[in-house]
C-alpha cells in the first residue's frame, strides 16, 4: 500500500547575523571532526606500536 504524500509548507526567515552564526557553527563542526580524526590516528598508531602477544 502506498503512503499518502503530505505537502508541507515552510517559511524560513533569516535573522540578522545568521551568516556569521552559520559559518561559525560549520567551522566548529569541522574542528570537532578534525580532533576526532586526529584522536583516531593517534590510537591507531599506539595500537600498531604495541607488541603482539
Amino acid at each position: 500500500m502506498k503512503r499518502k504524500e503530505t505537502e508541507i509548507n515552510v517559511v524560513v526567515t533569516f535573522t540578522e547575523g545568521y551568516r556569521q552564526r552559520f559559518t561559525q557553527a560549520c567551522l566548529d563542526q569541522l574542528a570537532k571532526r578534525k580532533q576526532t580524526e586526529q584522536g583516531m590516528w593517534v590510537l591507531k598508531q599506539e595500537a600498531e606500536a604495541r607488541p603482539v602477544a
